[in-house]
């Protein structure tokens, strides 16, 4: 469906000026031969200065409140040189309001165009638009168009010659957008693209209440350190969880009819009655839920950590026998949940509740292991209560909006103290967390804070009225609101990798964290022999985006499965030592974080090949997953191979291929091993391996000149392991 919209040309030659104008014009631009349909946004504006202008000055002239202006931003910022023709240096930046709101009529400025909008990501139309020629020597058609047109080509690049940088003048009859539709139209050029202007930083999100959660964004809010945060932003850009992922919430229970909460698992169980479905038995539950797995861009209320994977209510009272919480963490695992999160403990060591914990991290998710995660406790003690103190657990203390242990001297203000000591894994916001409340007229808003024997200070927020809504609430505190950040964070590690052991899964988060605030942190002191840790914070305070890079560069991943546009935002340089793949119909894009403008990203691996499909070359560095793949074979590297741990059946390479293709696989015992191949019918077309193999590393190569081109499945049998892929043919 083509969008229709109004684009404003109009020549403004008492002020010099290029504007956007008022004919009705398909909105898209040509990414290669795909046409992509773009949104106007009405309400923010891309706006050119002649020379560099105080904000004060710009309010002014423009008529717009200081606050709807952007940074005032170099020229050079979106070009790879200045202006080469004037030899001026101009400055740019955004308005965010309507059209009718701003005087543009003024001689400061020199262009003014307005933003689009494509699958959330903001475009602003800039003055600037790149032609890549057929062959660099094919000039003379470009400088044809640049007269016609009066537009200015500024330079060739240096890297890639047969791309060109031009820009629109105060003379040029279309925009930006329009010259470079035009331009590509006439078939005379491989490619033609307006430079738009594309924010660095991450996507934020619609959620009315999300500005208030500094524990997923810290700007400083109430009285904060910025960046003191678990980095959600930057990881929603890569996952948000998915579907396949399941959380199960041990509480008080969740409604399922929360409008924040559309996300809940069709299975759940009440721990008190021993039967389904679950039960309400207090607010608790739902705040716990909400800091998981609140929806997100709903224009709803708050966004959880992963807020597109799944919660299974498991519900209780918490007056109940040792037995019965044992049952329930049995029904949790036993029913597909991949996370357990525990924001309750006290009370007397139970090795019924040992044995069932033990049993979801060694027998849940198919034998791979549940991830049971438990909240460390809020009276100040300088060890750790049961069950957080099971070896088996993550245990999570609480930090503040300063990057300290909650404390009755942190930043926060609050008189009660989060539980540390031996054992303590790692440590995550737990003070003043808005999320989801029971609806009215139960819930903490506006009836009553949470814990009142232990939360009667702080001197921040004195009522929980902020919130008009009584569907959400300010006031949630304790190491049972940092618990759940740390679940939240598994679900979004294993919706990338799903193969991961709970071992893996709570080594990544652990060596993920960052080790923040005034504290010193040991080597060796923890459980984990090679990772600094301190009595107060663990491992640190921890960080979603690392504990999804880390999976990436150390375990591989399948990027894509919830997100038509993964983005990596890289702070550090990459290297991949497992196989990483981009699902179908996605796009992948790499980016250096602001404050990380220099980095390289290696592709390497112990073994196996890196796949990037799609042209890799232009204005940008855009892979994604169709075809055209472009293959790097990685050489085995020179050291003794362990015993794999367990079976793995490893992306064929090249792919596509013809005729021959490799397939590697490990084994970690002695078995019949069996690979097959199918057509696309389920037909099996061959049998490549079939004998008894010792445990190893296994490359074999197959020949398929006799077979016809098309799609066909590749299947490994050892024992009772089975796993399949995908390959395609083309000859």
């Amino acid at each position: 469906m083509k969008i229709k919209l109004a684009l404003i040309i109009a020549k403004m030659l008492l002020l010099d000026t290029i504007s956007v104008a008022n004919a009705m014009v398909d909105a898209y631009y040509w990414y290669g031969d795909e046409k992509i349909e773009i949104t106007i946004k009405d309400d923010k504006w891309f706006v050119l200065f002649n020379e560099k202008p105080d904000l004060n000055k710009v309010s002014n002239e423009l008529q717009i409140a200081k606050e709807k202006i952007g940074k005032i931003r170099p020229e050079k910022d979106i070009l790879p040189e200045e202006d080469y023709a004037t030899g001026k240096t101009r400055y740019f930046t955004y308005i965010k309001a309507e059209r009718n709101e701003i005087n543009f009529n003024t001689s400061i400025v020199s262009y003014y165009a307005p933003f689009y909008e494509y699958k959330g990501h903001d475009l602003g139309l800039t003055h600037i638009f790149y032609v890549k020629l057929y062959e660099k020597e094919n000039i003379d058609v470009l400088q044809k168009l640049e007269n016609e047109h009066e537009v200015q080509i500024l330079h060739q690049h240096k890297i890639r010659p047969k791309w060109y940088t031009l820009t629109v003048t105060q003379r040029s009859d279309r925009n930006a957008l329009e010259m470079a539709n035009l331009f590509y139209e006439m078939g005379n050029f491989v490619a033609v693209e307006p430079n738009f202007l594309q924010d660095r930083s991450p996507n934020t999100v619609n959620d009315p209440k999300f500005n208030d959660q500094w524990n997923l964004e810290n700007t400083g809010q109430y009285g904060g350190t910025s960046g003191s945060d678990v980095q959600a932003i930057k990881a929603w850009e890569i996952t948000r969880s998915h579907s396949n992922m399941v959380t199960a919430i041990v509480d008080h229970g969740l409604e399922n009819d929360h409008p924040d909460l559309p996300n809940i698992y069709e299975d759940s169980y009440d721990i008190d009655y021993i039967s389904s479905p679950s039960q309400i038995y207090g607010n608790h539950g739902m705040a716990v839920g909400g800091i998981v797995g609140a929806d997100i861009d709903n224009n709803e209320g708050i966004a959880g950590i992963a807020p597109k994977g799944y919660l299974m209510s498991i519900s209780t009272s918490f007056w109940v026998a040792d037995g019965q919480l044992a049952d329930g963490i049995d029904f949790a695992w036993q029913n597909g949940a991949d996370v357990i999160n525990n924001s309750w403990g006290g009370g007397s060591p139970s090795t019924y509740i040992d044995d069932a914990i033990n049993d979801a991290v060694t027998q849940g998710r198919n034998g791979l292991g549940s991830v049971v995660v438990f909240s460390s406790g809020n009276l100040d003690l300088g060890w750790l209560p049961y069950p957080s103190s099971n070896v088996d657990v993550i245990a999570v203390g609480a930090s503040s909006m300063c990057d300290e242990r909650t404390s009755p001297t942190s930043c926060d203000t609050e008189n009660w103290g989060s539980n540390y000591g031996t054992g303590l894994d790692v440590v995550a916001p737990g003070v003043l967390i808005p999320t989801t409340d029971r609806q009215p007229p139960a819930g903490y808003n506006p009836n009553q804070p949470l814990h009142p024997d232990f939360f009667v200070g702080g001197t921040i927020l004195d009522e929980d009225d902020e919130y008009d809504n009584e569907n959400y609430t300010i006031w949630f505190h304790g190491t049972s609101a940092a618990a759940p950040h740390v679940s939240g964070i598994a679900s979004l590690v294993l919706s990338i990798n799903a193969e991961l052991t709970e071992p893996e899964v709570r080594g990544i988060i652990a060596s993920s964290s960052e080790q923040v605030g005034n504290y010193t942190y040991t080597p060796g002191a923890g459980e984990h022999p090679d990772l600094p840790w301190n009595e107060e914070m663990g491992y640190g305070r921890v960080n979603a985006y690392r504990a999804l890079i880390q999976t990436i560069e150390n375990h591989g991943a399948v990027l894509g499965k919830d997100k038509d546009h993964v983005r990596l935002i890289l702070e550090n340089d990459m290297s991949l030592k497992e196989d990483v793949a981009l699902a179908d119909n996605s796009l992948l894009t790499i980016n250096a974080a602001e404050e990380a403008h220099n980095g390289t990203v290696t592709l390497s691996a112990e073994s196996g090949m890196v796949t990037i499909g799609g042209q890799w070359e232009g204005p940008g560095s855009r892979m994604d997953g169709g075809m055209n793949e472009l293959a790097f074979r990685l050489e085995q590297k020179g050291e003794a191979t362990p015993t794999p741990e367990r079976y793995r059946l490893f992306q064929n390479y090249p792919n596509p291929f013809n005729p021959e293709t490799i397939f590697q696989y490990e084994i970690p015992n002695e078995s019949l091993i069996r690979l097959e191949i199918f057509d696309i019918t389920g037909r099996l077309v061959a049998v490549v391996v079939d004998e008894i193999q010792q445990p190893g590393s296994y490359k074999v190569t197959w020949d398929a000149s006799n077979i016809a081109s098309g799609i066909y499945i590749y299947r490994l049998r050892a024992g009772g392991f089975v796993q399949s892929r995908r390959m395609t043919l083309i000859k």
